[in-house]
């Protein structure tokens, strides 16, 4: 306190006592100032400061930039936890895959997720990225970045999806987009698997192959069922359904090497493969030519993805080629419209794929 004044005052033979004070504010804490204090300063309403703080509505030119002003001249901090609260944003999405995927050793997985964080940061998106066992959630182990409200919506990598965790993103209100794979009730995104084969299985038809196999992988998810699928239905379209003497999936390199040493011991062995993925199929290659087999002269293996390894292996590996990065963007844009409207209908989009024809392919 700076001073304390007391006047004492004779009127009417009452007597008036004023005191007057002044107080050195440098030596309190200063409270901070309101919205409705700014709104009273800027000659508006508290809806107007509230629209220019959180970006929203219409506010006249001139009346924002005197609320912008006076935000900076009162110095009004905006708290994020409590604007998140307020407006439900946490301008973040989370992108999130399972344990047993390695998204940081996969090519293909780094572009989804590359190509996804390029359309939407254009949007003012954050991403974070999440390891989540979406099979053995039961319902109530809610991930922490949905149960601190850390993520606007969800991008799932390539991944079946239990009840439980379909139950705490309909609880939870979570927008959400499966990324190369697709389950009917959610939005999703994937490479065009059946016309992809038909080409592939079409193009070894023309090459003189009839005995064609096909690997999956287990822990390519659902996208590996999808594409096992579309390779029997593109050989019957092919009316070679016949010559199919292996077609499985396997839970590890290992077990589809001692099923290939016993179908390819064999006389009428097949003289194609097509693989899952191109990780895989390089694989193939290598454990083919262990056993003594030419690639392609003995076998011609056919891969799914186009990532570089694959034109580097040796031979280089013919796929098909998808484009990684649009499939990312093309899960975004399908993303920011879930956001826009919780209420559009479940899409499937998918996205077309090429044949890359390289050496590990030659006719019979």
């Amino acid at each position: 306190m700076e001073y304390l004044r007391l006047d004492i005052v004779r009127k009417n033979g009452e007597i008036l006592i004023g005191i007057k004070f002044k107080l050195n504010v440098s030596h309190m804490e200063k409270k901070p100032p309101s919205i409705k204090f700014i709104a009273k300063m800027s000659n508006c309403s508290s809806a107007s400061v509230s629209n220019v703080i959180n970006g929203k509505g219409s506010v006249g030119a001139k009346t924002r930039e005197l609320i912008l002003k006076n935000l900076r001249k009162y110095k009004y901090k905006i708290n994020p936890s409590a604007r998140s609260l307020r407006v439900r944003k946490s301008e973040t999405i989370a992108v999130v895959f399972r344990p047993e995927i390695n998204i940081f050793a996969s090519e293909f997985y780094l572009n989804v997720i590359r190509g996804f964080y390029k359309r939407i940061s254009e949007f003012g998106y954050d991403v974070l990225l999440s390891e989540f066992d979406f099979l053995g959630c039961d319902g109530k182990s809610v991930p922490k970045f949905i149960l601190n409200g850390k993520a606007d919506a969800v991008a799932i990598l390539n991944s079946p999806i239990g009840g439980g965790f379909k139950k705490i993103l309909k609880d939870f209100e979570i927008p959400s987009v499966i990324l190369d794979a697709s389950i009917p009730e959610f939005d999703s995104v994937e490479s065009d698997a059946f016309n992809a084969l038909l080409e592939v299985v079409s193009y070894l038809h023309r090459m003189g192959h009839r005995n064609i196999a096909y690997f999956g992988f287990e822990s390519d998810g659902i996208n590996s069922k999808t594409r096992m699928k579309a390779f029997l239905e593109a050989m019957a379209a092919n009316g070679i359904c016949g010559g199919v003497k292996l077609c499985e999936m396997f839970a590890s390199e290992k077990e589809a090497f001692a099923k290939f040493d016993k179908v390819f011991a064999r006389k009428n062995a097949p003289t194609a493969i097509v693989v899952c993925n191109d990780v895989f199929g390089t694989a193939v290659i290598r454990h083919a030519q262990e056993m003594g087999f030419r690639v392609p002269a003995d076998i011609s293996v056919f891969g799914y993805g186009d990532i570089s390894l694959a034109e580097h292996s040796s031979p280089s590996l013919s796929t098909v080629h998808v484009d990684a990065s649009k499939l990312g963007e093309m899960g975004a844009e399908t993303l920011l419209a879930r956001i826009e409207n919780p209420k559009l209908r479940p899409s499937n989009k998918k996205l077309s794929c090429g044949l890359v024809i390289r050496e590990s392919v030659k006719p019979v």
